[in-house]
Order: C-alpha cells, then structure tokens, then sequence
C-alpha cells in the first residue's frame, strides 16, 4: 500500500480530508474499491467521482481486463457509493489504517563498519533496509556505497529527469577492472510508486560489496561481470 501515499499527494484532495495534530492530511475512514465499468458506464462514472469526493488512485482501461477504478472513498460518501450500485470490490476497509501501518519515512541511518572488512570506508547501516526513505537519502545512501568500494566502483548518471533531477547509480567492477566484461545492469522505480523496487535493488548493491572478499560465488560474479545499478530510475515518480 505504499503506493498510496504518492497517489494521495498528487490527487485532488476531497472536501471530507481530516487534518491531524502535525497538519497532515489523514483519510481515517476511507474504504478502497476497485469498480468495474462497461463502455456505457464509463464516462458517467467518471463525472460521478466528483460528487462523491473520491480520490482516484488508478485506473485500467481495458488493456488486460475490463475497465477498472480504483478510488478512494471518504465514509461520508460511503452510502451515496453504495447506492450507485456499481460492480466493485474491497480492496481496503480503512486507508488511513492501513498508512499508518506503514509508519512514517525515516532517515539516513548512518554508518556502521563492513562485516567483510572489504569496504574502505563504514557502509550505510543495515537498518537502511527495514524502512522507506526520502529521495535525497538515497542518493546519500550510492555516495556511501561507493565510498566503501572506491577501487571497484563509481557513480554514474544517466541523465535527468522531466522534472530536471539526476538519475544517480553506480558502476561495480571486479578484479579484472572496469569496463573490461561484459555488462549486467540493474535499475528500479521505473514506474511511478514502485518503492519496494529500489530498495531491492539497493539490497543487492550492498551485498556485492559487503561480501566481495568473503564470497566466493559474489567474488566471480564481479571478477567477471561489470555491474551497472540505478536504484531509482524515475525520480520524478517516487
């Protein structure tokens, strides 16, 4: 559900939003539903989404399965929902519930030295992985890995975004040195709200360095291939 604290930033926010004590919006309350439109249903439900003061948090238009919605329904809206008697399905009973859940994102977690006594430098902390963090940490988060493994790795960009920033990742390499085999590459948050994405990809990042010089599988992989990693390839959408 992750997903749904970048859909609600970006969605127009519905008349019933509650606020609480830190001035964030909550949606204690809401129920999620996936509802299933024909072709004659299709625009009407779309200018009923309105009244209703739903947030629409996706949509399929028909390219795998029938025309879909997903959206978010405040509980004053709730009977008025029901009433239009439309194909749907729970998908969530209570969406602030479920966010808080989540809990709230968290920090850069500092360093903490290699286990490996491979790194050159303390990597990032292993709790890096228990929770989300903000974009900005993640870029700290490569500059520390690199810092770790400077004879074996660099950072690279691929360019820049829509919205102008850096699309940062890093380059791995063995002891045959860089550049000199062939390439895997690995990249993540290609598609908007795929956090778990780049935290996987970071994830496999970190134990090619940490375990470089006490692995021996690890050890041939990155004597004999050259890695190419973007953890968040659509910075614009995380």
């Amino acid at each position: 559900m992750r997903f749904l604290r970048v859909a609600l930033f970006i969605a127009p926010l519905a008349v019933g939003v509650q606020i609480d004590r830190q001035g964030r919006e909550t949606y204690d309350g809401y129920k999620v539903f996936r509802v299933v439109t024909d072709d004659e249903q299709l625009t009407g439900f779309e200018a009923q989404l309105g009244s209703l003061s739903a947030i629409e948090l996706s949509r399929n238009r028909g390219h795998i399965d029938a025309h879909h919605f997903d959206i978010a329904v405040p509980p004053e809206s709730l009977d008025a929902f029901e009433a239009l008697n439309y194909e749907a399905e729970t998908l969530t009973e209570d969406l602030g519930a479920d966010i808080a859940l989540e809990g709230e994102l968290q920090p850069f977690p500092g360093l903490e030295k290699s286990t490996s006594g491979v790194a050159a430098a303390a990597l990032p902390s292993f709790s890096w992985f228990s929770a989300y963090h903000p974009y900005a940490d993640h870029l700290t988060f490569l500059k520390s890995l690199q810092a770790a493994f400077p004879s074996n790795s660099e950072l690279i960009t691929a360019g820049t975004s829509f919205e102008g920033r850096t699309i940062q990742g890093i380059h791995l390499w063995g002891s045959g040195g860089k550049g000199s085999k062939p390439a895997i590459y690995y990249h993540g948050n290609v598609h908007a709200r795929e956090w778990i994405s780049s935290i996987t990809v970071e994830y496999i990042t970190y134990q090619l360095i940490n375990n470089y010089s006490n692995d021996t599988v690890i050890k041939a992989v990155l004597d004999n291939y050259d890695f190419y990693i973007l953890p968040i390839v659509n910075p614009d959408g995380r």
